[in-house]
């Protein structure tokens, strides 16, 4: 069981009124970044307002979804990132402790702050944003944030001068292999970012949405009320854990949490199918162990994993193994058109204001549960990864045989948890012990 990235990096669109194209100055793209670099690290302090729109765009399909962000910023090591929206990511260091909290999964984590700003840009909260794209206010806190900015870069062009929320700017393209990306740089007294947009298209077909040919997937940041040479308050980087969050030693670790339905009932199914007729979960109880997978076409994961659950439950259908796949929020006739492009037969529960997923408690999928015959569930997998057949049938093999599969599990990661627990403790013990040493050495 692994922990669902979220994938976050903070963000709402702010209103852009675009003019023509002006003759725009002879510094050439990679210069411009080079600039604004360089005036972000004279910097000692900063704060700035972040806001996003992540949307998703194919025949029939329209998603988006909006985030945001504030960050203060104080060399050399006193930082507080909170966003709203999206995963909640709130990151504060008042120079003693790092706090890390995310909203989304009610889990927070302590541990001791990074000696320079530039250490947080290399540190796995780097990773909170959307896959393809960089946390640009992150870069800006490293020694040379435009060798991180321009890593990859293959193209670069100047599409001239443009207006930003009434505020002038460069306008600039980038492409970094299949990732295509623009900038506004306030083009007057000071070099600012404004704006900077990622094409993730040809990253998300290349990773198995070749069927939907008509597919846009971009991730829209602006950056608004920048302030510098300010002085935090002591408030700007309190750190208050909420009541309803858990501490952990780390949020980063793949196999940091197990799914809070292992090895409890499952949650009731009662859908109607595509064709027409309806999943009970309850009528498999005492006779078939079932296999429930919530998916969307949208998803390429999904899309990749379905051939292989199909083959799976195929395997085992004269053993007893059922198959239902739980489509999430989406019309009967998009799923339809789906399943005959793509030749798929399974048999699809029908979840279009996504309760059943609330229930299930889905924060990604595609999310697939097997169900033994008792409705216990013994195995939850998220997210899609190869060999994933070999793991079910091992699995299949071991509930049909009369395995407690989740009580293993939970046992194995119990112990796993001690374990890391009691080496984090000595640790901290020898980490104490090491001041008094220097003393006496002194």
């Amino acid at each position: 069981m692994r922990l669902t990235r979220f994938a976050v990096g903070g963000l709402l669109l702010l209103t852009l009124s675009q003019h023509p194209a002006v003759p725009a100055d002879s510094a050439k793209p990679e210069d411009v970044i080079r600039k604004m670099s360089d005036f972000y690290k004279q910097q000692k302090s900063f704060s700035v307002t972040s806001e996003t729109q992540a949307e998703i765009r194919a025949t029939g399909l329209h998603n988006t979804s909006k985030s945001s962000f504030t960050a203060v910023f104080e060399r050399p090591n006193h930082f507080a990132l909170r966003g709203k929206g999206g995963p909640g990511l709130t990151v504060v260091s008042d120079g003693d402790t790092l706090y890390t909290h995310v909203a989304a999964i009610k889990k927070y984590s302590k541990e001791e702050a990074p000696k320079s700003l530039a250490s947080l840009a290399e540190s796995p909260l780097a990773n909170f944003a959307p896959r393809g794209t960089r946390n640009l206010i992150l870069d800006f806190l490293t020694n040379d944030p435009a060798k991180l900015i321009l890593k990859g870069v293959t193209a670069s062009k100047d599409l001239g001068t443009a207006k930003v929320d009434g505020q002038s700017a460069r306008h600039l393209k980038f492409t970094q292999g299949k990732l295509d990306w623009e900038v506004w740089i306030a083009d007057d007294k000071d070099p600012i970012l404004l704006r900077v947009e990622y094409d993730l298209s040809k990253m998300i077909k290349l990773g198995g949405g070749k069927e939907l040919k008509d597919l846009k997937v971009t991730v829209d940041q602006t950056f608004k009320d920048w302030k510098f040479g300010l002085t935090p308050s002591p408030e700007d980087f309190l750190i208050v854990p909420p009541k309803n969050a858990k501490e952990v030693n780390s949020l980063f670790e793949r196999e940091e949490e197990l799914s809070p339905l292992l090895g409890k009932a499952a949650p009731p199914v009662d859908l109607e199918r595509l064709d027409g007729k309806r999943v009970r979960l309850a009528e498999h109880s005492g006779k078939d162990v079932v296999m429930l997978d919530m998916w969307a076409t949208w998803c390429g994961p999904c899309r990749e994993e379905l051939p292989y659950l199909i083959e799976v439950a195929k395997d085992y259908k004269a053993k007893g193994v059922v198959l239902y796949a739980i489509n999430l929020r989406e019309p009967k006739k998009k799923i339809d058109e789906f399943l005959k492009k793509e030749k798929l037969e399974m048999t699809i529960g029908l979840d279009p204001e996504g309760k059943l997923a609330e229930a299930y408690g889905v924060e990604g999928i595609p999310m697939l549960m097997l169900i033994d015959k008792k409705g216990i569930v013994q195995s939850v997998h998220i997210g899609y990864e190869s060999g994933i057949t070999k793991v079910l049938h091992k699995e299949l093999d071991g509930i049909l045989a009369g395995k407690n599969l989740a009580a293993a599990t939970i046992a194995q990661y119990e112990a796993k948890k001690k374990a890391a627990e009691k080496a984090k403790a000595k640790h901290k013990k020898d980490k104490e012990k090491k001041p008094g040493a220097e003393q006496t050495a002194r």
